[in-house]
């Protein structure tokens, strides 16, 4: 199961680009930061999809995604906040913070390596 989710995430980096593109005005600046923040919403989006609702995973995506990005915008335009996997994201009962590097850290998947290969076949290509 965390080899599907694992090439699912994989497989489905160039949405994150996509929702950049097409909605998201950005300088080269925040590109990094903005991608970022859209692959936390790629992750929320093959962790949450449900295939029975009969919505294509792209569709689905594509606006967690966007919907991820326009959030981390509006805390930063309101305040000078920064979100990163160390950012604490729930607060349980018994008052133990949790951060998302918590909850979307998977031993086996090692997104970053793969996505540092495909930003370098990018720069060669």
């Amino acid at each position: 199961m965390d080899e599907v989710r694992e090439d699912k995430i994989v497989n489905n980096l160039g949405l994150v680009n996509k929702v950049l593109v097409d909605k998201i005005f950005f300088d080269n600046n925040n590109y990094d930061d903005l991608f970022q923040v859209g692959c936390i919403g790629l992750i929320k989006a093959v962790d949450l999809y449900d295939d029975s609702r009969n919505v294509k995973f792209s569709t689905f995506a594509y606006k967690l995604i966007y919907t991820e990005i326009l959030r981390y915008l509006k805390l930063i335009q309101n305040k000078n906040y920064t979100v990163s996997l160390n950012t604490c994201s729930v607060n349980w009962v018994d008052n133990d913070d949790i951060n998302l590097i918590d909850i979307v850290k998977d031993e086996k998947c090692n997104i970053e390596e793969e996505y540092i290969d495909l930003e370098e076949k990018i720069i060669i290509n």
